[in-house]
């Protein structure tokens, strides 16, 4: 199921050289910055490609549901746990103000 939202242009040329299909796939969705999951049902399961982390939902049922974490990831566990985290902020300026110095102007 696509849920694609922003235009992707199509790519000119494109080649799977030395690696699996998954690997192919990820790769370019990753270039491309889409996200991909699957959706587990009895009656079947199904890939979502989407470009929004907004359309995959949220963990659990409601919002404030803790999420356990297990970097040590391995075997059988009793419920879903998460064994990779990688926090990242962006810090950007929201206002910039400059003064210059002119002889009309000693003190700006």
């Amino acid at each position: 199921r696509s849920e694609i939202c922003f235009e992707h242009q199509p790519r000119e040329y494109c080649v799977q050289a030395g690696e699996t299909d998954l690997d192919f796939i990820a790769r370019l969705a990753a270039e491309e910055g889409l996200l991909y999951t699957f959706e587990h049902r009895a009656d079947g399961h199904t890939l979502v490609l989407t470009d929004r982390v907004g359309g995959l939902g949220t963990i659990g049922t409601h919002t404030d549901c803790p999420v356990i974490y297990q970097p040590m990831a391995g075997g059988d566990a009793s419920e879903p746990a998460l064994n990779r985290f990688h926090y990242t902020e962006q810090v950007r300026t929201a206002v910039q103000v400059q003064r210059d110095y002119t002889f009309t102007h000693p003190r700006y």
